[in-house]
């Protein structure tokens, strides 16, 4: 048959312009093999649609910003389950500076999917370091993080409200799925480093997180050794995956779709 002036379905008077070359290689595609790839490519982006869309907006992660990671090294010496409560409850004020965090302490272990006794000795310490206030009783209660007190503890001192809030909350910070944030088997470093790793993937250019572990290390405020630990964890669960370019240079990590997709839909 001569593909090419065969006419197309409906019996149209159009002549169909695909050449012969194109006939066979859409046969080719049609065959059992290739649509297995088909299948598995459609798969892979299925995954990263899912895992995009998993922290497309506000309420859906927990937004960590570099600045509060100063709060390790200060006075209070927070830890990174301290700052995971701290960073939830200022996610509500973050893009309205009048907005607290309307939810009883029951609400925010659910979210956080930790124990209220957990929940309650974390917020005690951020009480104690006057980072948050609490407003109302009962089931009425407002949480709201003092953005001045946050930075007071950091040795900065803001004159100009809006300078003080774009430093809260308009600078860099680690992105992380609340399905994450839920799963039992990370520990809060595990959440936070992946929250760093999966930052990158979600950016507007998606790249993959290549930096030194020393320097992540002093961002985070932790061991280089205990970094390490945790990346392997990621690795080894298959969360990250990672890519060494040369032995001189940083390795790559890359947040795995597919088994982010897997592990996370368990969690949401």
């Amino acid at each position: 048959m001569d593909v090419k002036d065969a006419p197309p379905n409906g019996g149209s008077t159009f002549k169909n312009t695909i050449s012969a070359e194109d006939f066979a290689a859409l046969l080719a595609q049609s065959k059992p093999g290739n649509a297995q790839m088909t299948s598995s490519h459609a798969s892979a982006l299925n995954a990263e649609s899912w895992l995009k869309d998993s922290s497309a907006d506000s309420g859906r992660f927990i937004a960590l910003p570099l600045s509060m990671l100063s709060l390790r090294k200060s006075e209070a010496k927070l830890s990174l389950s301290e700052l995971l409560v701290l960073a939830y409850i200022h996610g509500f004020q973050r893009r309205d500076p009048l907005k607290g965090c309307h939810s009883n302490a029951k609400t925010i272990a659910e979210a956080l999917g930790i124990s209220p006794s957990a929940l309650s000795k974390r917020l005690q310490k951020l009480k104690n370091f006057a980072l948050i206030k609490k407003e109302g009783h009962g089931e009425e209660i407002t949480y709201r993080v003092d953005e001045t007190r946050w930075a007071e503890l950091c040795g900065i001192e803001f004159i100009d409200a809006g300078a003080l809030h774009e430093w809260t909350s308009r600078g860099t910070f680690c992105r992380i799925p609340f399905w994450a944030i839920r799963d039992t088997d990370l520990s809060a470093l595990d959440k936070v480093l992946f929250g760093y790793i999966f930052s990158f993937f979600s950016a507007k250019e998606s790249k993959p997180f290549r930096v030194s572990t020393q320097n992540a290390a002093d961002q985070l405020a932790v061991s280089k050794s205990k970094l390490r630990v945790s990346l392997e964890k990621l690795t080894s669960l298959n969360l990250v995956v990672k890519t060494v370019i040369s032995p001189r240079a940083p390795a790559e990590y890359s947040v795995n779709p597919q088994s982010c997709m897997d592990r996370g839909s368990r969690n949401l």
